[in-house]
């Protein structure tokens, strides 16, 4: 169930609505979910009508207690997702009594400590685990590299569905005697407040605009515009993730924190209040980041790196909290399923368990926060087996000076003729990772997971794949990644594996293969790179800080089994 507002109403809009249908519509994607929203009687529940589902209203402030109560008895949903902002504690503690897993996005009230899981995206606090850019809920898109014309050709305008100040028309005219060069793309929602005033500014102005109300091609016009004009809401992360540079002119208070924050990134350029901003302002802003390509380049280069547009996929796995590894199941044998969360609450693993029993798991993978203690225990308590220590490694590679590999060998990229001798290296090189170590997992299958994976990444599963080579035979390998995944981001190359034959290890074969990957990965522009370890491997730990990596993050790796003799 998710309880959310928006419509014709100042602080709230339609974003706090598009962004729980994003989720909505994923998790009804699964086939494991009936999904409900609770909503105050605005505009905004047209949306959620439409789309089908079940929808149960608030009528008052004064009954939206009882009224959520009575609502979550009838529904009896497991998970309850609140996006307000600054929830209320009595509120909250009385729906946590529910028994429900508690969820809430970007709430910075009272009421989020009684919550099971907090994810602040725009509106951080500096406290929860799941904050900042990367939890961004955008449209799901492929996001391509931006490339930014030398000229300007179009300017794109949006403030929301609601717009209660009419920036879209203080806007428009602060345009209206801009180079007719540029074209000029107005995107207004259903509940746009003043579209009679629009109406008629439009038929007196000399100058041609292209009006779209709700369009459902949104994404694709955000995409050719060279400058966007937005608020502080979603459309500028949109923007940001496109690559767009933006100018950003606020109408509530927490959107203006949110602009100056990315302003400091420089990923925007903050105008101010929309009260406060003038036509004049508007005017000259533009004219500038028109004449300045280096400027609008650095913004969209900026927001590129900070949004990579996977922050649906990350949220709606907190959301879902546990699913079925369907690849996994099929290579082991065994029914597979990961828990999401990092940090662990009673009402979490409780539904964990019931969710794998309902649907005959045989084993629970779990990544835990190692810093919190409660999740520690929780995991010991419930029958969660301890088996490996992940250690993430990242070098920063703004003053990174490329180096020169070793002598006595030859590092090259490799063929589809190396595979046989990778494969071998690979079956041998991995002895301490989880699956090794959790002895449920036959030694053969084990190896053959290793072998698999480095021949899928020379057949295109990786972006590049590295050999090092003595006297013409193949002795080690190292493969290279510089897509964003859900646990990186734009700008972030990985070193997903790395393999040493035994007959070349101690003559520098390791590490000149990694030199040699980030020499690759400077030439292509990443900011940094990431490589994640075993914490029983000391060998590769030595590698890599001999390299001029730094320890950046601890977790550790739990596996739950549902057919042992103590679970049944």
């Amino acid at each position: 169930m998710f309880r959310c507002d928006g419509g014709r109403v100042p602080e709230i809009g339609t974003g706090h609505i598009v962004r729980c249908l994003l989720l909505a519509d994923k998790l009804k994607e699964t086939n494991e979910f009936e999904v409900a929203f609770l909503m105050k009687d605005y505009d905004g529940v047209k949306y959620v009508l439409d789309k089908g589902y079940k929808l149960y209203k608030i009528s008052s402030d004064k009954s939206e207690l009882k009224e959520t109560l009575l609502a979550i008895r009838d529904f009896s949903p497991d998970i309850f997702v609140v996006d307000r902002l600054d929830t209320e504690d009595g509120y909250m503690r009385k729906v946590k009594t529910t028994g429900v897993v508690l969820i809430t996005l970007d709430d910075l009230g009272p009421g989020q400590k009684h919550a099971d899981i907090t994810i602040n995206a725009i509106r951080e606090s500096g406290i929860s685990l799941y904050e900042g850019p990367s939890y961004v809920v955008l449209q799901e898109t492929s996001y391509k590299d931006f490339k930014l014309p030398k000229s300007c050709k179009r300017i794109f305008v949006s403030f929301g569905g609601y717009d209660h100040l009419n920036l879209t028309l203080k806007t428009m005219k602060a345009l209206e005697d801009l180079t007719k060069k540029v074209e000029i793309v107005v995107v207004i929602g259903n509940f746009y407040k003043h579209k009679n005033e629009l109406d008629a500014f439009l038929e007196k102005t000399k100058r041609k605009y292209k009006v779209y109300v709700q369009p459902k091609r949104f994404g694709e016009i955000l995409d050719q515009a060279d400058i966007a004009i937005v608020s502080g809401g979603t459309t500028l992360f949109e923007a940001m993730a496109r690559g767009v540079p933006s100018l950003t002119i606020c109408q509530y208070p927490h959107q203006l924190e949110t602009a100056k924050r990315y302003e400091r990134a420089g990923a925007t350029i903050c105008l101010g209040m929309g009260k406060s901003v003038n036509e004049d302002i508007i005017k000259m802003s533009v004219n500038n980041l028109i004449k300045n390509t280096e400027l609008r380049k650095s913004l969209g280069d900026n927001g590129m790196l900070l949004i990579d547009g996977l922050g649906l996929e990350r949220v709606f796995n907190l959301v879902r909290i546990v699913s079925i590894l369907k690849w996994d199941s099929e290579f082991f044998g065994f029914k597979t399923a990961r828990l999401h969360p990092l940090r662990l609450t009673e009402d979490i693993v409780k539904y964990a368990i019931d969710y794998c029993k309902k649907n005959e798991v045989e084993v629970l993978y779990y990544l835990s926060d190692c810093h919190d203690p409660t999740s520690v225990k929780l995991a010991e308590k419930y029958g969660f087996h301890f088996t490996d220590i992940r250690l993430t490694f990242g070098i920063d590679l703004k003053n990174y000076l490329p180096r020169k590999i070793g002598d006595g060998f030859i590092i090259r990229e490799a063929s589809s003729k190396d595979i046989p001798q990778l494969k071998k290296i690979a079956e041998k090189s991995y002895l301490d990772s989880r699956y090794y170590f959790d002895q449920r997992y036959p030694r053969e299958i084990c190896a053959k997971f290793y072998s698999d994976w480095i021949e899928k990444s020379c057949k295109g599963f990786a972006d590049k794949v590295f050999v090092a080579k003595i006297n013409r035979r193949v002795v080690g390998y190292i493969t290279c990644d510089k897509k964003p995944d859900l646990e990186s981001h734009r700008g972030c190359g990985r070193i997903t594996l790395v393999g040493v034959d035994d007959s070349a290890r101690g003559i520098g074969v390791g590490s000149s293969l990694v030199y040699h990957a980030l020499n690759w990965f400077l030439k292509e522009k990443m900011r940094e790179v990431i490589v994640v370890t075993q914490g029983r491997n000391y060998r590769a730990q030595r590698l890599y800080q001999k390299c001029g990596f730094k320890t950046i993050l601890t977790q550790l790796w739990y596996h739950k089994w549902f057919n042992l003799e103590d679970d049944k």
